[in-house]
């Protein structure tokens, strides 16, 4: 299914007019779960695929086995996140609207290949992958015992941006993973 990667606030897809912005284009773009930007590349998480396109809007890679590799069983990839020539993804095995095998899957940004995984802890009673956010100046893994959210940062958000739970509910999954 086709989805729109909308290019808001980014130089090549959007005209700044002060506090205004305005659409310049839409790239036509496979996935619909999740898109990352580094400053070559555009990449899109579909639920069973991964794609990289370049900013003119021309696909560069496509990873349709992305699974494979993995240290558990998966068939569903929610949200990324691109920092540093590595992709992070929620990764989980999705059915009857509940997520098993939940993790965060790395990949690399060049050929969109699984290099490793971090764990996702669950204990936390998350039931499926909601969302995921690379702070590039960090090194720890937090997650949001709320809703499962993952920040990647030196210190977890003050609050959540997706569920508005405070600073409180994040745990410290990793250091210097």
């Amino acid at each position: 299914m086709l989805a729109s990667l909308l290019a808001a606030g980014m130089p090549l897809g959007a005209q700044n007019l002060g506090s205004e912005y305005r659409l310049k284009r839409v790239i036509p773009v496979e996935g619909r779960q999740g898109v990352a930007a580094d400053s070559n590349f555009y990449y899109v998480s579909g639920s069973t695929a991964l794609y990289k396109y370049d900013k003119q809007g021309r696909l560069a890679a496509k990873n349709e086995r992305p699974f494979e590799g993995l240290p558990l069983a998966a068939n569903h990839i929610g949200d990324i996140d691109v920092w540093d020539g590595e992709i992070y993804a929620g990764i989980e095995t999705f059915d009857d609207g509940r997520g098993e095998n939940i993790q965060v899957a790395v990949y690399d940004a060049n050929t969109l290949k699984w290099k490793r995984s971090i764990d996702w802890e669950p204990s936390s009673g998350q039931v499926e992958v909601c969302g995921l956010a690379v702070d590039r100046d960090g090194d720890m893994v937090w997650q949001c015992s709320n809703c499962g959210h993952i920040v990647i940062g030196k210190n977890a958000p003050e609050i959540c941006p997706v569920c508005s739970h405070p600073k409180a509910f994040f745990e410290l999954r990793a250091e210097n993973y």
